[in-house]
């Protein structure tokens, strides 16, 4: 499983290459130059945009988010999404599909209240989908493995398939199990956490049995990074990966 990490701005140099994938926020793409820029100089880089609703609480709607993939060129850009919100993320996909034009390669996360209803939503979307998301504060793994005895083996599935977050190192392992089992190859599979940057800026070191829920935002305009903080952050990247 690859690996992106959102990063604060005075660390994108020093961090982003300790990663596969970029993942770069949509406002911060629109509201920081600097920001932009580096996320659009990335050539052969695969850069996931994301539309904020972790750090906003809503997404950012069609029109802004095409606003900021025009600014940075990504690889996928995550269409909007709402968490317990099937209707309305369908909905969303949609427009921003017929606002897109075809420009963008987009992103979709799963969603819907039953297991029938996610696979729906999926076999309609997923045609025209890049990359399906997995949402962080669902139970992911369950629905996954539903979804895949839902549908049919002939079924294309998107590209890749990308964690949003990582809520506990078993259950990150469970998913690489589970896609080597069904054969997903790791540059098809992806996930993207701050917690390794989080943690380290308290010089806390990963264990298996850190609870890594409820730490907080990570504060994106953070300066002054220490020698302790950025071993730290190198050492809970290193011990991330064991369970990818």
């Amino acid at each position: 499983m690859q690996l992106a990490m959102e990063i604060p701005k005075a660390a994108l140099e020093t961090l982003s290459p300790l990663c596969e994938l970029d993942f770069a926020l949509a406002h911060e793409v629109l509201q920081d130059a600097e920001y932009a820029a580096f996320y659009a100089h990335r050539p052969g880089r695969y850069v996931i945009l994301d539309n904020g609703f972790h750090e906003l609480g809503k997404p950012l709607g069609a029109i802004e988010l095409l606003l900021a993939a025009d600014k940075i060129k990504p690889s996928v850009v995550i269409a909007p999404d709402w968490l317990g919100k099937p209707e309305e993320t369908m909905r969303a996909f949609f427009e921003l599909q017929s606002a897109n034009k075809g420009r963008h390669r987009l992103g979709f996360v799963l969603c819907g209240v039953t297991d029938a209803q996610r696979a729906s939503i999926f076999t309609k979307v997923a045609p025209h989908v890049h990359m399906l998301c997995l949402p962080f504060k669902e139970p992911r793994f369950d629905w996954f493995a539903d979804l895949v005895d839902r549908i049919p083996v002939t079924f294309k599935w998107p590209a890749r398939i990308h964690l949003l977050g990582v809520n506990e190192f078993r259950e990150l392992s469970a998913f690489r199990d589970v896609f080597l089992h069904l054969g997903i190859g790791e540059a098809r599979t992806s996930v993207d956490t701050s917690k390794p940057i989080k943690f380290g800026l308290n010089v806390k070191l990963f264990t298996e049995k850190l609870q890594l829920r409820g730490a907080g935002p990570l504060k994106i305009d953070y300066k002054g990074f220490t020698d302790k903080q950025l071993s730290a952050i190198h050492y809970n990247i290193a011990f991330l990966r064991k369970f990818m």
